[in-house]
């Protein structure tokens, strides 16, 4: 993922300082490790939500007796 340090510190990511303006490539891993990087730094690629395997449950309609 692309992160641009938009803060006037330096920062240290995973092992890497990212000086104030430069943009640098960290992994998906190290991004979601450190989620005050969002205050500090722009995502050129922000993360993606979790995929959900599950569908929402739908409300069950009560059946109509036809032979009234």
């Amino acid at each position: 993922m692309r992160v641009k340090n938009t803060s006037k510190n330096t920062l240290h990511v995973g092992g890497q300082m990212i000086n104030p303006g430069e943009e640098v490539d960290l992994s998906d891993a190290v991004v979601k490790a450190h989620p005050a990087l969002a205050d500090y730094c722009v995502l050129s690629e922000p993360p993606q939500p979790p995929v959900e395997d599950s569908k929402p449950e739908q409300p069950k309609q009560p059946k109509k007796d036809k032979d009234k």
